[in-house]
């Protein structure tokens, strides 16, 4: 089960600066369990949450901003600058819509991602100055 969605334009850039910035805020995002979908059941209930598509340790296994991007499920590199760039999403949805929300806090401006869903809907999400601003695509024949 999932709904695929995949990126088909935009670069994301997360100033070196604010690296390490990232890195923190994106590992306090995991004691955020109101918005984890993931988890394990045990006797009719809940016994643990994650982040679908997400190993519940995350900030543990993971060292940096770039890794965590990469086990959310983006490709990610980092510039000559040591700035790191994400390129691109192909994969289920899960939780890549919270880290993103996350991150844009410390984006560089016109960071976007044009998306498509499965069933072909498109938007685009521009990141930055905390906020995720989404515009959905209409597609006009002539």
């Amino acid at each position: 089960m999932g709904y695929y969605v995949r990126t088909i334009e935009g670069q994301v850039a997360v100033p070196q600066a604010n690296l390490d910035l990232a890195y923190k805020a994106l590992c306090d995002l995991n004691k955020r369990d109101d918005l984890k979908t993931g988890g394990s059941w045990a006797g009719g209930k809940q016994v643990e949450k994650w982040f679908s598509w997400m190993k519940p340790n995350y900030p543990e296994v993971c060292q940096n901003t770039k890794e965590i991007m990469e086990m959310v499920g983006f490709e990610c590199t980092y510039d000559e600058n040591g700035n790191l760039l994400l390129f691109g999403y192909d994969n289920k949805t899960g939780c890549e819509m919270h880290f993103m929300a996350v991150l844009s806090e410390f984006c560089s401006p016109h960071s976007f991602f044009r998306w498509q869903g499965e069933e072909g809907e498109m938007w685009e999400e521009t990141y930055g100055d905390k906020t995720v601003a989404t515009r959905r695509a209409q597609v006009v024949w002539s």
